[in-house]
């Protein structure tokens, strides 16, 4: 996506390295560079943690529920928790190879578990996946039926590669604020506004 939509449609002058870490950034594979290595982690190390104060500030979990053992080992706070890690990497990282301790693998993957339950498929969780298919899903037929309706750049897409492919590129940019914004725009009636 990046070496297409980017720069009026003729990509970004990418190097091997930056690519290698965006297709292995969050797959099973392991990057074949160290930049894709050091990639991967940072965003494993990012998603977890963000993921935690979202789950915070929407009141979808309290920081008392993750569990003591985790959060003595990995900290109390973001920052705290960013730091161990990132820390831990550099001390274990040698020889050419970008690596996390076993101990903290361990935690992470602990930690990352009880997101899962706790947060990414709570019973809270699901009920907005539908809401939200519904969303993209309204958005993806009505762009489909109404590819001129797209910003520029994707319509070059559509043409050389089909309408189903740019609005899937057109919606996949989106952030979930615009998402939610442009589905109200486009679906919920507004009042009129009287005087």
């Amino acid at each position: 996506m990046a070496e297409r939509l980017e720069n009026e449609g003729k990509g970004l002058n990418l190097t091997v390295e930056v690519l290698d870490g965006i297709l292995n950034h969050r797959g099973g594979c392991r990057a074949k560079t160290l930049e894709g290595d050091i990639v991967r982690f940072s965003d494993k190390v990012a998603y977890l943690n963000h993921d935690i104060d979202d789950a915070i500030r929407g009141n979808v979990l309290k920081l008392g529920q993750i569990p003591k053992e985790i959060l003595d080992a990995l900290g109390y706070t973001h920052k705290d928790r960013i730091n161990t890690l990132v820390l831990d990497i550099i001390k274990n990282s040698r020889d050419q190879k970008i690596e996390m301790s076993a101990p903290m693998q361990e935690k992470m993957s602990r930690l990352r578990e009880f997101m899962f339950q706790a947060v990414y498929q709570s019973d809270r969780a699901r009920e907005q996946e539908e809401k939200a298919r519904h969303v993209v899903t309204s958005l993806y037929q009505y762009f489909l039926k109404r590819p001129e309706k797209m910003p520029d750049e994707f319509l070059q897409t559509v043409q050389k590669e089909g309408a189903a492919r740019g609005v899937c590129d057109y919606i996949a940019g989106m952030t979930d604020q615009y998402c939610i914004d442009l589905f109200c725009s486009l679906f919920i009636p507004q009042s009129w506004q009287i005087k």
